[in-house]
Parts: structure tokens; C-alpha cells; sequence
């Protein structure tokens, strides 16, 4: 059994998602994410192009289209850093400004109330609706849930918080690290984090709040 298993996870292909373009382009890669959803693996800062890319891990026979997409080694991820969700809760209290494809809303399977929708012709030539979800007081997440501190439909929650992240946590050989600044040439620089998680998720979320505060003055 153990050989089979290594058989099928050598037969998987990894890719990464090509730099962010403009609006039509980011849409079109969402919504490969979207349908390939269950492939998705995480947002990978890269290095050797200085941007966070959504990455995949598909079987046998799901190729990525090369236009928005190109294949990476599990090398490349060892030298990637996996961003991560620290839980601090800021993006979904604040300026959330969510969004779902139409299809997404029967997936969701929550009652969410819709603010606009705007239709949209991909660049793969697919037809769909991109809909913004109405928000609370300062801009709050209809799904985010205050009492829990976390989204009421986490595990569906949609694609574009699925990929979405500060960018300010992240993972690497089991280690966690944190953006401490950025360099001469704007690449962030990241430090390995020691103390308590608790006080990694309070100096995240003032370091959000204050850039919050900074953009709205």
C-alpha cells in the first residue's frame, strides 16, 4: 500500500500561479483556483520572484494552462516560505472586502446577503458574476463570526480568502517566521519567530490595525 501511495505522489504535479496582472487576469486564476479547489496546497512567498503565488498539487491528467500558471519542483517549495493565518482576525473585522464567483454561493451554503454583482467574461472565455459580500461596521465580514473570532463557513469559505494573506507569517522547514522589514530592493526580509504564539497573533494584529489607521488618514 505504501508504494502505491508514493507511485501516486510522485505522479502529482506542482504549480505555481504566474505574477499578478491586471483585474481579468488575478480573476482568471481565482477561478482555476475555484475549480481546482481541493488541489490547492497554500499562497507561497517565492524568493527568486519576490511575490506570494497560489500554488497546486494536481493528479494525473489536471494540467494548469501555461498562461497563468507554470510547473515548480518540491525544491522550490523547500525554498518558499508557506504563508499562514495567524487567527488575529483583523482582515475579515476590517476593510474585509470580500467577494465571491457566483457559483460559489451554493458551496458557501450560508445565507449571505450580496451588495452588487458584476458580470464578467474570463480570459479562458468563461461567463460568470463576481459578487461582493455586503459588510458590517468598519467594514466587517458578513461571515465572519465575532463571538468565535472566526469565519462561520471557514472550511468553504471563498476562494479569494482561501489564497488571500498579510503576508506577514509564514512556515518554512517546520519553522515559523515572521516579515520583519524590507530590504533596499523592497523584497521582505523574515526572521524566525521563538516566543508564544499568543504574542506572535497580538504583535500581528497591532501592526494591522495600525497600517489600517495609517491608510485611512
Amino acid at each position: 500500500m505504501d508504494e502505491i501511495v508514493l507511485v501516486v505522489w510522485l505522479s502529482m504535479a506542482l504549480y505555481r500561479s504566474k505574477k499578478p496582472r491586471d483585474k481579468l487576469y488575478n480573476l482568471t486564476i481565482l477561478w482555476y483556483v475555484y475549480k481546482y479547489r481541493r488541489f490547492f496546497i497554500g499562497t507561497y512567498y517565492f524568493p527568486d520572484v519576490n511575490d506570494m503565488l497560489i500554488v497546486l498539487k494536481t493528479p494525473k491528467g489536471v494540467e494548469l494552462p501555461k498562461k497563468f500558471f507554470e510547473r515548480v519542483t518540491q525544491r522550490d517549495l523547500e525554498n518558499a516560505y508557506k504563508m499562514v493565518c495567524i487567527g488575529c482576525g483583523v482582515c475579515c473585522e476590517y476593510n474585509a472586502g470580500s467577494f465571491v464567483f457566483y457559483e460559489e454561493l451554493r458551496d458557501i451554503g450560508f445565507n449571505v446577503l450580496l451588495s452588487e454583482c458584476e458580470d464578467v467574461t474570463l480570459l479562458n472565455g468563461v461567463k460568470t458574476k463576481i459578487c461582493s459580500l455586503q459588510s458590517r461596521e468598519h467594514g466587517m465580514c458578513i461571515l465572519y463570526d465575532v463571538s468565535t473570532q472566526s469565519c462561520r463557513v471557514h472550511n468553504r469559505k471563498p476562494v479569494i480568502c482561501l489564497v488571500s494573506y498579510c503576508g506577514l507569517v509564514a512556515v518554512k522547514n517546520d519553522k515559523i517566521f515572521y516579515r520583519y522589514g524590507f530590504d533596499s530592493q523592497k523584497r521582505p526580509m523574515f526572521r524566525e519567530w521563538s516566543g508564544s504564539l499568543d504574542k506572535l497573533r497580538d504583535n500581528v494584529k497591532e501592526y494591522v490595525l495600525k497600517y489600517i489607521v495609517k491608510q485611512s488618514l
